[in-house]
């Protein structure tokens, strides 16, 4: 039980670390003449319209929640690859 749950979580910590590398590799050739094509990304997500304000006493305090990601080709790319290196492995 405890091989299956280490094993998990090794997965998830790959998924993640290859959504990162390919992310940077991403940021990293949009400038490049041949290789933009990797930094082309997506963004979705949702926010609150309006921020949420809690005024006590003495201080003022400003909330705003809301989740937002950025995928390009080359994170999703990075995610595959350490989908594919982990079922190998």
């Amino acid at each position: 039980m405890a091989v299956a749950r280490r094993r998990g979580w090794v997965y998830t910590v790959a998924l993640i670390g290859g959504l990162l590398i390919g992310s940077l590799i991403g940021k990293l050739c949009e400038g490049s003449q041949y290789l933009w094509w990797l930094g082309y990304s997506i963004d979705f997500g949702f926010h609150l319209p309006e921020n949420v304000t809690l005024d006590i006493y003495i201080m003022r305090l400003t909330f705003s929640f809301g989740v937002w990601f950025q995928f390009n080709v080359a994170s999703v790319l990075g995610m595959l690859a350490s989908f594919l290196i982990f079922r190998k492995w």
